[in-house]
């Protein structure tokens, strides 16, 4: 990334090509270049020579400096859909007689987020199990926790259960669950439940408001883990603001539920 490399590249590129009809550089992390490699380049990217081509790789767009990304041909590599994802995996699967349920291959493509290269590793990593890989193999293998054990645990607030929430709670640490990829499928949890909410499409008993702060809530305790302190600790604390009960240990959706049915 510094200016010296630049130059010696620079000086490389004026070769012609010794096979082929071009030359092809790949930069990859192009914004972690310093300034002076930035300029010493600028040259080079604006008048090349006709048999190169650079290829300038990075994934934060907002470090190149305004005067490089004027010069290139910009194109953005997007996420791949969850469906393709499945769809690639199930075609492997076929292919190499691997046997795995729907449920594993859409927690493989969840945890994925979007990259073909890492769900086809995940899936090799997972397939030296014996007999039909489940979500529960993926699970033990990779630390992670499936969507019906998120859903348990959104069931716990519409149930007011404060004891299975605390089951789960600490499950999920005994499990050494990855305690960022819980807090992230907690938030999208609750955000489609906000959705819901929104579009008169939600039955079940938590609140919009409620939903809302926990969002924000749970967010705040990521920035936690930089202090060394137990995360399950404060995510159990944070967690049971929201079950909703009276000094009487009456929770609240029952007694309106009841006085609904009264009426």
């Amino acid at each position: 990334n510094g200016v010296d490399e630049i130059r010696e590249l620079i000086s490389s590129v004026r070769l012609a090509p010794s096979m082929s009809k071009y030359k092809v550089y790949i930069i990859d992390e192009f914004h972690m270049l310093s300034t002076s490699a930035f300029n010493a380049l600028l040259l080079t990217l604006e008048e090349p020579p006709t048999n190169v081509v650079f290829i300038l790789a990075t994934t934060d767009i907002q470090s190149v400096p305004i005067t490089v990304l004027s010069r290139c041909q910009r194109f953005d590599f997007k996420p791949i859909g969850k469906g393709a994802i499945i769809k690639q995996l199930k075609f492997v699967c076929s292919q190499e007689n691997i046997e795995i349920n729907d449920n594993a291959l859409s927690e493989i493509a969840d945890m994925s987020n979007g990259g073909m290269r890492d769900a086809l590793s995940l899936l090799d990593q997972i397939s030296v199990h014996d007999g039909e890989i489940t979500e529960d193999d993926i699970d033990d293998t990779f630390g992670n926790i499936s969507n019906k054990k998120i859903d348990d645990l959104i069931t716990c607030f519409e149930a007011n259960n404060i004891e299975k929430l605390l089951s789960l709670v600490s499950e999920f640490q005994s499990n050494g669950v990855n305690f960022t990829l819980l807090i992230s499928k907690i938030i999208l949890k609750l955000k489609n439940i906000l959705i819901n909410i929104k579009a008169n499409n939600y039955n079940g008993n938590i609140l919009f408001d409620d939903a809302y702060e926990m969002i924000f809530t749970l967010n705040g305790l990521l920035s936690q883990l930089k202090n060394g302190i137990d995360p399950y600790l404060y995510l159990t604390i944070s967690l049971l603001k929201y079950i909703k009960s009276d000094e009487n240990g009456v929770n609240y959706p029952q007694v309106r539920n009841n006085i609904i049915g009264q009426s």
